[in-house]
């Protein structure tokens, strides 16, 4: 795995880094620190895993909160591994500091001259500092990818506004089609009266000419649909 931050620090800094560790993740890096990663690495498969990890990283943090935890054995090996490698030009990244109860005057000359936060101003100034080609990569196919999920919503909002507009016209019509509705069966009950009272009882269906009376729906015979029910010629009963 390609880290953008390799955390050295001794074992007793291991709760601030691990503070360090979790803010950095949450901001989208990937982040080394051996409490995190190692935890279940035998000691030989451990120095194996801190070089890899010193090889791949892009970025080195050097956590103290004492001078001589940044002098410790395996830091200084970390530290000074890292900067060799800055000074080779094998590496194009740098050495940051976050300082415990120290101060730049505590660090070895080495690391002076890099940039240096403290445990509690790091959170706010060191994004810039360590943001990698491949950080920034993954910034923005996340940012392109949450646009793009933006706008489906966008689009899937508006389809779903769209359906319920039409909901909202089908019901309108279904009320004014029910409001048509009764008004024509008042219409059909009063022209067929009208047909009664001048003794016009029944219609014939303009299919199988088979009579029926004006009330009936449809033709028994062959199926016609009289719609609306008095649509026939009617037949003069008398």
């Amino acid at each position: 795995m390609e880290y953008d931050v390799f955390i050295s620090c001794k074992s007793e800094d291991y709760f601030y880094a691990e503070v360090v560790y979790n803010h950095l993740k949450e901001s989208g890096f990937n982040v080394f620190l051996s409490s995190k990663e190692l935890e279940r690495m035998k000691d030989a498969e451990y120095m194996d895993a801190i070089s890899e990890a010193l090889d791949s990283a892009y970025h080195l943090i050097v956590l103290a909160s004492s001078k001589n935890n940044v002098l410790s054995k395996w830091v200084k090996f970390e530290w000074g591994t890292f900067l060799n490698e800055i000074l080779s030009e094998r590496k194009n990244g740098q050495i940051l500091t976050i300082l415990k109860d120290i101060t730049i005057r505590d660090l070895p000359i080495q690391l002076r001259h890099y940039e240096s936060f403290t445990t509690s101003d790091f959170c706010n100034r060191i994004i810039p500092y360590i943001e990698t080609p491949a950080y920034l990569k993954r910034k923005q196919e996340i940012e392109e990818q949450k646009k793009r999920e933006e706008e489906n919503c966008k689009r899937e909002k508006a389809e779903q506004e769209r359906k319920e507009k039409i909901k909202k016209q089908i019901r309108e019509k279904e009320v004014e089609y029910l409001r048509h509705s009764e008004n024509l069966e008042v219409l059909e009950k009063h022209i067929i009266e009208q047909y009664n009272e001048i003794g016009i009882n029944e219609k014939t269906c303009p299919v199988c000419n088979e009579q029926w009376p004006l009330e009936d729906s449809y033709c028994k015979k062959c199926g016609w649909l009289f719609h609306p029910l008095f649509m026939a010629e009617p037949t003069n009963s008398e």
